[in-house]
């Protein structure tokens, strides 16, 4: 970070710059493209909650379900 910004410390609020930027270029490029973003709550299962939208998605497609594979090693069919 010091050579690519220029920077002669590393600095916490330097990398909340660059965070809170790409973050607001995410909800731009989203809002422009219409498509939707899914936040998600501290205690939720992300695999819960994304398997309505993927169920619809496949469903829409007509495309057979992938299975994603979890940090525990077990299946998720989606």
């Amino acid at each position: 970070m010091i050579r690519h910004l220029g920077y002669r410390i590393p600095s916490p609020a330097t990398l909340e710059r660059i965070g809170t930027a790409f973050r607001r270029s995410v909800n731009s490029f989203a809002e422009a493209n219409h498509i939707p973003l899914i936040r998600f709550a501290k205690e939720a299962r992300k695999i819960e909650v994304m398997r309505r939208y993927l169920a619809a998605y496949f469903h829409y497609h007509r495309q057979e379900p992938w299975i994603m594979k979890t940090a525990d090693g077990s299946n998720h069919y989606c």
